[in-house]
């Protein structure tokens, strides 16, 4: 009857999902004009139900590593200071900071690309480590900061480094509009051979560790915990990581790179969060459930992020432009 109730719980997590996520999708297409219904079936098909049968697939035999897996009394309060932290930084914060040292986000220099990762790290790692070893007594071990522990399971982890690595690299390469220079060949093989590995490395620390500490480590592994459920929690977390990027959108665009433009309504900011970035967690949410290593889950995500954010990344390093 537990387990009974247990899935009965999860189900409902789903379609209480599907039911927000197609609710959205119909508000932009009546909306919002020239706003494609295409792109977001596409995504939802392609990666949020391919690329996490795939990540089950390619974990079915991954040890998980053992992190604290015990309810904390007052964690969830704490939780919620943090988002709030994340979210006042998202809205106003971020501004503010560039105001302070006459700092424009747009003009992607090293400066300022410098200055927004040291922002991230304070505000997504920093200061949930703060509030988890002052205020709840968790070392940052027992909350993932494991990179050096090898052996059987780091072994049983690789096939979804490897297999869902190669699958976003040759989905990003053949789809991804981000990747266009790639495609043309207007990189030569010295500058890949340079340029790859040094943006993997930025990725793997201003949007993997920063992005999947935060959502994964602390909110996805703390809520499935209460929730009593892990898919529950990757819903949840799906949502929430997807709606963080709503005020960066709505307040400073996306370019060209995606169906937000560079000045979308607030309903396309939100509604884009949804029906894409969302679903775009729920892979990374289930590797993360069946692994618990977090330098795995930020490799893959610096993998999602490496082609489309390559060039831009080169430029304000100064290496070469394309």
């Amino acid at each position: 009857m537990k387990d009974r109730n247990k899935t009965l719980g999860q189900m409902k997590a789903v379609w209480a999902y599907l039911a927000l996520y197609f609710s959205v999708l119909f508000l932009l297409i009546t909306f919002e004009d020239n706003f494609s219904i295409a792109e977001p079936l596409f995504i939802l098909i392609l990666i949020g139900v391919g690329f996490s049968l795939a990540a089950i697939a390619l974990t079915r035999k991954a040890l998980p590593f053992d992190l604290h897996s015990k309810a904390i009394n007052t964690e969830i309060t704490w939780l919620l200071i943090s988002l709030a932290c994340v979210l006042i930084y998202l809205i106003a914060g971020f501004e503010y900071v560039n105001s302070l040292f006459a700092l424009n986000a747009a003009d992607q220099t090293f400066l300022s690309e410098t200055s927004t990762l040291l922002q991230k790290l304070f505000i997504f790692v920093a200061i949930p480590l703060l509030i988890y070893k002052l205020k709840l007594n968790l070392s940052p071990g027992a909350l993932g900061f494991r990179f050096n522990q090898f052996g059987s399971t780091w072994k049983s982890h690789m096939p979804a480094l490897f297999g869902m690595t190669a699958m976003l690299l040759v989905f990003q390469f053949f789809v991804g509009s981000g990747a266009e220079p790639f495609r043309s060949g207007q990189y030569s093989f010295y500058q890949l051979l340079i340029g790859l590995p040094i943006a993997m490395f930025w990725l793997c620390i201003e949007v993997g560790l920063v992005e999947e500490f935060f959502f994964r480590t602390i909110l996805q592994t703390r809520l499935a915990i209460y929730l009593k459920s892990e898919i529950s929690a990757i819903i949840l977390v799906s949502l929430i990581f997807g709606l963080v990027h709503a005020p960066g959108l709505y307040l400073r665009g996306a370019g060209t790179i995606t169906l937000a433009g560079a000045n979308p309504s607030l309903l396309l900011a939100v509604g884009y969060s949804i029906v894409i970035l969302s679903v775009t967690g729920f892979f990374l949410g289930i590797i993360w459930m069946r692994t618990r290593n977090l330098p795995l889950i930020v490799m893959i995500h610096a993998a999602t992020d490496l082609l489309p954010n390559f060039s831009e990344i080169m430029e304000f390093l100064g290496l070469f432009q394309h």
